[in-house]
């Protein structure tokens, strides 16, 4: 009897892993700038200009937020760390563009703000990967889930650097 609720437990909690396996990739368009956008050619320049609007006032809302500006920079690079303006004492990365996927009233996710750390790979402000190119891309739903809220990196501790670099692939 024992076995078997073990065995059962063990077969539930892989199921979202085996779920996210099979998880088919949808496309999407990574740009670094509403200019960028515009030269594609997929979207008009309004829309473009728009949807990098949106990107940017959802910036301010979930960017990654550093307590220390050292740890910002760590991740970002030296010239690419500021204070937040929403009067808190901490630091966020400076936008690097935004990525379209389901977007622009065609249900899913709007515009998101993505962010570009040292290792050069486009991240969300959740920390999931997208590449190293702009343009078209294929991303995983899993991954392109919005951020309500900003996320807080802290470092202080034995190993916390680590665990805290660690979603952001650094």
């Amino acid at each position: 009897m024992k076995r078997t609720r073990t065995t059962r437990l063990l077969l539930m909690g892989l199921a979202p892993l085996a779920l996210t396996a099979c998880e088919s990739a949808q496309e999407a368009q990574l740009y670094a700038s509403a200019e960028e956008c515009k030269s594609a050619g997929r979207l008009g320049a309004q829309e473009c200009e728009s949807a990098y609007a949106d990107a940017r006032e959802a910036h301010e809302r979930v960017a990654p937020r550093y307590l220390r500006r050292e740890d910002c920079i760590a991740d970002f690079g030296e010239e690419q760390c500021a204070h937040a303006r929403d009067g808190s004492s901490a630091f966020i990365p400076f936008m690097g563009g935004m990525l379209l996927g389901q977007a622009l009233g065609h249900g899913g996710y709007g515009p998101q703000p993505v962010y570009k750390p040292r290792q050069g790979q486009w991240q969300l402000p959740g920390g999931g990967g997208l590449g190293k190119t702009t343009g078209d891309i294929r991303v995983k739903p899993s991954v392109v889930v919005p951020q309500t809220r900003a996320i807080t990196v802290s470092r202080a501790g034995f190993g916390s650097r680590a665990a805290a670099r660690g979603s952001w692939g650094g």
